[in-house]
C-alpha cells in the first residue's frame, strides 16, 4: 500500500497568495482615479483648471498603481517618492506661485489634496499582500515621511493637515491588513475542512480494506483448507470428498455475500427500481440487478437484500465458529457472564478481532487446538484466543516457529479495539503457541 505522508497544518502552512477577481481591481483603480481627480479641482476651489504641473505630478503619483500587485514594496517606495514631490513643488507650481503658496497655507484639510490618495492606495495593496510586520514598518514609514515632509515645509496652522494625512495612511494600512486577515482566515478554513474531508477519505478507505482483508481472509483460508481436506479424501473416500467440496461452494457463497454487505454499507443511499416492471417486460440489467441465465432480470429484492444485509456480529460468533471446525480445527469456546448489548462499532470490532485470530491460528498453526473464552464483565467484554503449537511442528522435533505473516492483521485489530476504546495485545507464547486478548468496552 501506498504511504502517504501527512498533509502540512493549515494553521503552519504559508499565508496564501491573496488577490481579488479582476474586476475589483478595476474598480479599485477607477475609484483611485476619482478621488485623485476630485482632490485636483478641489484644491482649486472647483473655480478653475488644475495646474498643469499639479496634474502631471498626480498622473505620476497614479500610474504605478497599475502593476503595484506585482511589485508592491518598490511601487510603494516610488509613489511615496513623488507624493514628496509634489508636497514640495505644491507652493511653487503654476502661473501665480504667490497665489498658490497663499492658497496652500490658508487652506484647512484639502491643502495637500490629492496626496496622500496614492499612497493609501499603495500602502492598502502592501498590506493586502505582504506579512503583517512588514506592512506596518512600510505603512509607518510612508506615514512619518509624508508628514515628516509637511511639517518642515510648511506653517504651524496646517499641523493638523499634516497629521490626518498621516493617519489616513496608518487607517488604509489597517484596512489592508484587516481584510488580508479576513481573506487569509477564510483560505485557510477551506484548506482545513479540504484537509479533513481528505483524512475523512482516507480513514473510509482503510475501513473498507480492513472489512474486504477479514472477509476475504477468513472465507479464503476455509476454502482453502477445504481444498486440502478434499484432495486428501478424493482417492479414498469420494463421498467426504464430495461434502468437502460441497462446503468450498459454501465458503465462496458467503464470501460474495459478506463482500456485498460490505459494500452495501458504503454506498450513500440503496438503488431501488424507479418503476415496477410490467408483464413481458425486460429490462436491461444495470446497477443493483442480477441477470439470470434465460437473459429475464431478477427484482432487486433479492441483490438488494444482500447488498443490505447487517455487518456481522457476536450474534454471528456461533456460525463462524462452526464454519472453522468444519475444516478440521478443532475450536473450544467458552462465554462467562451475561452478554449484553454493544454499541454497533464494539460489537463489530469484536467479531473481527475473533475472526482474524481464528484466521491466523489456523493459518499459522494448523491442527492445533484453539480456545476462544469470552467474559463478560460489568463494563466491558474480555475477549482471549489461544492456541497451541502446531502438532507437525512439535511431532518433527522442529523448533517451534510461526511462518511469517505481513502483520497488517495484527495492526486491524489493534486498530479495532482502540476505535472501540479498549485495549489490544498480542503475542508468542513460552510453549510456541500464541496469545491474542482484546478488551472492549459494552458502553
Amino acid at each position: 500500500m501506498k504511504l502517504m505522508m501527512p498533509a502540512r497544518r493549515p494553521d503552519t502552512a504559508p499565508a496564501p497568495e491573496v488577490r481579488g477577481p479582476f474586476w475589483q481591481e478595476a474598480v479599485f483603480l477607477v475609484v483611485v482615479l476619482a478621488i485623485m481627480i476630485g482632490g485636483l479641482w478641489g484644491q482649486s476651489g472647483y473655480t478653475t483648471t488644475p495646474e498643469a504641473g499639479l496634474v502631471v505630478l498626480a498622473v505620476a503619483s497614479y500610474l504605478p498603481l497599475f502593476v503595484r500587485t506585482r511589485w508592491p514594496i518598490p511601487v510603494l517606495i516610488i509613489v511615496v517618492a513623488v507624493e514628496v514631490l509634489h508636497l514640495i513643488l505644491l507652493p511653487v507650481l503654476g502661473p501665480d506661485a504667490a497665489a498658490s503658496a497663499q492658497a496652500v497655507t490658508t487652506a484647512s484639510v484639502a491643502a495637500f489634496q490629492p496626496v496622500p490618495v496614492a499612497t493609501m492606495a499603495a500602502m492598502y495593496n502592501v498590506a493586502l499582500h505582504k506579512e503583517p510586520f512588514t506592512a506596518w514598518l512600510a505603512g509607518l514609514a510612508s506615514a512619518l515621511t509624508l508628514s515628516g515632509v509637511a511639517f518642515v515645509l510648511y506653517p504651524a496652522n496646517l499641523l493638523a493637515t499634516t497629521l490626518i494625512m498621516g493617519n489616513l495612511v496608518v487607517i488604509a494600512t489597517a484596512i489592508g491588513t484587516t481584510v488580508r486577515h479576513r481573506r487569509t482566515s477564510t483560505i485557510r478554513r477551506r484548506i482545513a475542512q479540504e484537509e479533513h474531508v481528505r483524512a475523512q477519505v482516507l480513514a473510509e478507505r482503510m475501513r473498507i480494506a480492513r472489512e474486504l482483508h477479514d472477509v476475504l481472509a477468513h472465507n479464503l483460508t476455509l476454502v482453502n483448507a477445504q481444498a486440502g481436506v478434499a484432495k486428501f479424501l478424493l482417492p479414498t473416500d469420494p463421498a467426504a470428498a464430495e461434502t468437502a467440496l460441497g462446503n468450498i461452494t459454501n465458503h465462496t457463497r458467503r464470501a460474495i455475500d459478506d463482500l456485498r454487505a460490505t459494500v452495501g454499507l458504503l454506498r450513500e443511499e440503496p438503488e431501488t427500481p424507479s418503476e415496477p416492471i410490467g408483464k413481458g417486460e425486460v429490462r436491461p440489467a444495470g446497477p443493483g440487478t442480477v441477470q439470470d441465465e434465460d437473459n429475464g432480470v431478477k427484482g432487486m429484492e433479492g441483490a438488494t437484500r444482500s447488498a443490505l444485509a447487517p455487518t456481522h456480529t457476536l450474534e454471528h460468533l456461533p456460525m463462524m465458529l462452526d464454519s472453522f471446525r468444519s475444516v478440521g480445527n478443532f475450536v473450544h469456546d467458552s462465554q462467562y457472564g451475561a452478554p449484553v448489548r454493544m454499541p454497533q462499532i464494539n460489537d463489530l470490532g469484536a467479531y473481527r478481532i475473533i475472526q482474524e485470530s481464528l484466521t491466523n491460528a489456523a493459518k499459522h498453526a494448523p491442527g492445533a487446538p484453539i480456545r476462544v473464552d469470552l467474559r463478560w464483565q460489568q463494563s466491558s467484554l474480555d475477549i482471549t484466543i489461544t492456541n497451541d503449537p502446531s502438532p507437525t511442528t512439535i511431532r518433527d522435533h522442529q523448533r517451534p516457529h510461526r511462518p511469517l505473516g505481513t502483520g497488517h492483521g495484527l495492526i486491524g485489530m489493534r486498530e479495532r479495539a482502540l476505535t472501540a476504546g479498549g485495549t489490544f495485545e498480542a503475542g508468542a507464547l513460552i510453549n510456541g503457541g500464541y496469545r491474542v486478548h482484546a478488551s472492549i468496552p459494552t458502553t
